[in-house]
């Protein structure tokens, strides 16, 4: 049932009881007229309450808005964090590999920095993205 609807049946209780209230006696007319007054206020009491709901709604999208976008955020700084966490698990790994072998030629130190220097421009690539997202 909508406002409107509603409206009109309270309307036409009020005016049903106030053409009750006309023909009864005084006594009678004293006792009806405290919930005829609550009968004819009660449409603008739902307005009003129907009006607060509306704007608690329309409310809402920002709201939601604000929570997403500190979640983005919080995102996005982890994001920006990966490439040098990476950067810097790689080198440990290259450590541990120079280690494990022991003594390695200058050629192949060379090498394998080259190496590392092509993977970390592959993932910068890759993060870059993320990132503007």
């Amino acid at each position: 049932m909508n406002l409107k609807q509603l409206t009109k049946k309270v309307k036409a209780e009020s005016t049903k009881l106030k053409r009750q209230v006309e023909g009864a006696p005084a006594q009678l007319k004293k006792q009806l007229a405290p919930q005829v007054k609550r009968l004819e206020a009660a449409p603008a009491k739902l307005k009003k309450q129907l009006g607060a709901e509306v704007k608690r709604l329309e409310a809402a999208p920002a709201k939601l808005y604000k929570q997403l976008d500190g979640e983005v955020k919080r995102l996005e700084l982890k994001v920006e964090k990966l490439p040098g966490q990476v950067k810097k698990q790689l080198g440990k790994q290259l450590e541990e590999l120079v280690g494990a072998v022991g003594i390695v030629r200058t050629a192949e130190l060379k090498s394998v920095r080259a190496e590392l220097a092509k993977l970390n421009k592959r993932l910068d690539a890759l993060t870059r993205p993320a990132v503007a997202a």
